[in-house]
């Protein structure tokens, strides 16, 4: 039993380990139990959900595709794809028929050399639901035209009939 007193070696490695470990673990399960609550009482905000959907995919049809890859550049504009007629196809399938909206795209360039241009998806709702309920936000592109990218500003208005937002 005595032999069993005696033996006091590695004791003091032991207490440093054990004060410099227990604080740590104790601040990692902290800052874990909170970062976790934190993400499970985060509310989901779903506003102008819709819009975001639209803008999508109007910026994904009017988007510069390679010919060889067949890869799709987002945010780089085809300006021959920029006409009416592939923004009523892209739109006008089962998911949006019947909706009461409009779109109107701006493509404004920043150089002075090309002419804006503006297309309009159903303008007959756009023109009378502008005045219900819209938004209207700014997306900077690229446009490429041969071998050319210029810089330019898409603006996409969306107009929403007072139907869908009652008061």
């Amino acid at each position: 039993m005595n032999k069993l007193f005696k033996n006091k070696k590695g004791k003091g490695e032991d207490l440093i380990y054990w004060f410099f470990y227990v604080p740590l673990t104790a601040v990692v399960v902290m800052i874990i139990a909170t970062s976790a609550n934190g993400l499970l009482t985060q509310t989901l905000s779903t506003h102008n959900l819709e819009y975001y959907t639209y803008s999508k995919r109007a910026i994904n049809v009017l988007s510069y595709e390679d010919e060889t890859t067949g890869r799709l550049f987002i945010g780089i504009i085809d300006p021959l794809k920029f006409n009416e007629q592939i923004l009523q196809t892209a739109f006008d399938i089962e998911n949006y028929k019947g909706k009461e909206f409009g779109i109107k795209l701006d493509l404004d360039y920043f150089d002075n050399t090309k002419l804006d241009k503006t297309i309009y998806y159903n303008r007959e709702d756009y023109d009378i639901s502008k005045i219900f309920y819209r938004i209207k936000k700014e997306h900077y592109v690229l446009v490429k035209s041969e071998e050319e990218l210029s810089k330019a500003k898409l603006t996409i208005d969306l107009a929403y009939h007072q139907k869908r937002y009652p008061d």
